[in-house]
C-alpha cells in the first residue's frame, strides 16, 4: 500500500472511532438517566 492509502485509511478509521466513542458515551448517559427504569 502506498503512504497516501495508509494515511487515508487511518484518517477514516480515526473518524469512525471518535464517532463510536461519542455514540457509546451518549448511550451510557441515556441509560444512566433512567429511561429504562420507567
Amino acid at each position: 500500500m502506498s503512504g497516501v492509502c495508509v494515511k487515508r485509511f487511518f484518517k477514516s478509521h480515526g473518524t469512525m472511532h471518535r464517532c463510536f466513542c461519542k455514540y457509546k458515551r451518549a448511550v451510557f448517559l441515556w441509560y444512566n438517566s433512567g429511561y429504562f427504569l420507567e
